[in-house]
């Protein structure tokens, strides 16, 4: 009897909470249904705060570490309506913070905010045959009432700015206000590339705090985006800011950021290095493959063409964002990878059968950008480049029907940064012509 006195003397101090509906969420709405007349759902304020520290990675580099905090309120513009909320992670980031706030009204008619719905964590992949290291979490928020309203507050951090890149106003749900702030140390010096800003109506602000500085970007009645079929990437025509570390002080001395694409191309240097390439798995194969075959261009196309016939494209990521290619005896032995994998191969065994060949990063026809930008937002493909009488050939192991010398439209006039040990160059693969059809089959090999 004691125990349950004690109970209900506690109850009493507990909030009585019921959704709250404020007539200020009501006219709210009503203002911006007339602005977003096809969305169900809205945010009136987005907030975006960026801020960075120094860090160690695993291998015991200097980096620079960044925290996002994002702060969100939805409302709801009919009377059922639904959104997903979403963020991606993946071994160079980390989700410290995932909360979906409900405003609530207490027995005092004082309104505070409770921590509401359970976010659900799964892989981002839907295939269950491979290591994947890129994640979702994610809200299903459920609104009842026109005017309903919920927060959305969260914290992600990237353990290694180099994989903080494209910042975009627009999102997959419209926004009343959409606000970027960076706030920047005094300790290091960020690029921060303005891209599509013409066309909108961006203010920007520059403020200073104790040894740093601001910048705040603000953005109104900002739609959301919509998907098209066969549309142009994005980057071609919303505005977003890319972020560039281009170097930091740490203990006194200058660490090099990506000041320039030989600081990019280092770095893709890096990781390429940790892969381990064991040739001898599949010399016979080439040896097989390349037997009768009198010229180079023969020999090429014999190697190029089993990669395409025989290993099976699959797009993944693993390890290090995605950034590290898997062996080439690995692709060899399961027979399928990813566009990295597959260059990996296919430069191994051409180096086997004695030609000058390299691994080769591009970013394709999806997005704008070339190597005056010194980011990973340049890249998103893998090929292999092979020197043959002094001229460049690319070869796409992604691509099962292009002929040997052809190159598919999404890479045609395209920068491609080619490895070649300590050195790089930076070409351009060819625009092919507008009247050339290639009727030939492709030969077979075995």
């Amino acid at each position: 009897m004691q125990l349950l006195y004690r109970f209900l003397i506690a109850l009493l101090f507990l909030p009585l909470v019921v959704p709250a509906q404020s007539d200020e969420d009501i006219y709210e709405a009503n203002r911006l249904k007339k602005v977003f007349t096809e969305d169900r759902v809205a945010a009136t304020l987005v907030e975006e705060e960026f801020s960075f520290d120094k860090g160690r990675s695993e291998d015991k580099r200097s980096v620079v570490m960044a925290t996002r905090s994002t702060g969100i309120n939805f409302l709801s513009l009919r009377e059922s309506a639904g959104i997903q909320y979403y963020d991606f992670y993946n071994s160079f980031t980390k989700i410290t913070s995932f909360k979906q706030l409900e405003k609530m009204k207490g027995m005092f008619g004082v309104k505070k905010n409770y921590n509401v719905g359970y976010a659900i964590d799964r892989s981002a992949s839907s295939s269950d045959y491979f290591s994947d290291d890129s994640r979702v979490k994610y809200f299903n928020i459920g609104f009842s009432g026109y005017g309903d309203a919920t927060r959305v507050e969260t914290e992600k951090k990237y353990l290694d700015s180099k994989y903080l890149t494209s910042v975009y106003f627009h999102s997959f749900y419209p926004a009343k206000e959409k606000i970027i702030r960076v706030k920047v140390p005094d300790w290091l010096e960020l690029d921060l590339r303005e891209y599509n800003f013409a066309d909108y109506k961006i203010t920007k602000q520059k403020t200073t705090e104790k040894n740093m500085t601001v910048y705040t970007f603000k953005m109104l009645n900002v739609p959301g985006l919509k998907s098209e079929s066969r549309g142009i990437g994005i980057a071609y025509t919303y505005p977003h800011i890319v972020f560039v570390v281009k170097s930091f002080s740490n203990d006194g001395k200058k660490e090099n950021g990506f000041a320039d694409v030989g600081d990019l191309y280092n770095w893709y240097k890096f990781l390429y290095q940790k892969t381990v390439n064991k040739p001898d798995d599949f010399k016979s194969k080439v040896a097989e493959l390349t037997r009768g075959k009198s010229t180079d261009i023969d020999k090429v196309k014999a190697i190029f063409y089993w990669v395409q016939d025989n290993i099976r494209y699959i797009a993944f990521e693993d390890g290090l964002a995605g950034f590290i290619p898997a062996s080439a005896n690995e692709v060899y032995k399961s027979k399928y990878g990813d566009c990295k994998g597959m260059a990996n191969l296919i430069t191994e065994m051409l180096k086997i059968a004695g030609f000058d060949a390299y691994m080769t990063w591009i970013g394709t026809r999806h997005i704008p950008y070339d190597y005056t930008l010194p980011s990973l937002a340049v890249d998103n493909h893998c090929i292999s480049t092979v020197m043959i009488g002094g001229k460049e050939y690319y070869l796409d192991g992604t691509e099962k029907y292009i002929p040997f010398g052809d190159y598919a439209w999404r890479i045609q006039g395209k920068e491609v940064l080619i490895g070649k040990g300590d050195k790089y160059e930076v070409k351009k693969v060819p625009l092919m012509d507008i009247e050339k059809v290639s009727c030939s089959p492709k030969p077979v090999f075995s």
